[in-house]
């Protein structure tokens, strides 16, 4: 039934009260509020390094100075590390085919 009685109806107005529902609590909230919110949480990030601990940086910037790497490019370094060990073992010891001797 399209006329109104029928599910399709029921399910476009529960959805326009959501959303209603929803943009009545985003114009509630002051913009100013929503920068606030977003200030302090690039600050706790920025806060997640000891206050005296010099700065990290990309692996790119100082190829030599390991302890100055970021986290993640130590952990990049150690997995290519070990996925070359593993592929050159497979490489050396693997065997490979061994051609079949012709059938005499």
């Amino acid at each position: 039934d399209f006329a109104g009685g029928g599910l399709g109806f029921r399910i476009n107005t529960m959805a326009s009260f959501a959303s209603r529902a929803l943009l009545r609590k985003v114009a509630q909230e002051p913009a100013k509020a929503f920068g606030q919110r977003l200030t302090n949480t690039v600050t706790r990030r920025n806060m997640a390094t000891e206050p005296g601990a010099p700065a990290k940086v990309n692996f790119w910037e100082a190829p030599t100075n390991i302890p100055a790497w970021k986290e993640e490019h130590i952990v990049i370094a150690v997995l290519t590390g070990w996925a070359v060990v593993i592929w050159g073992a497979s490489k050396a010891f693997g065997g490979g085919k061994k051609e079949a001797a012709p059938a005499k």
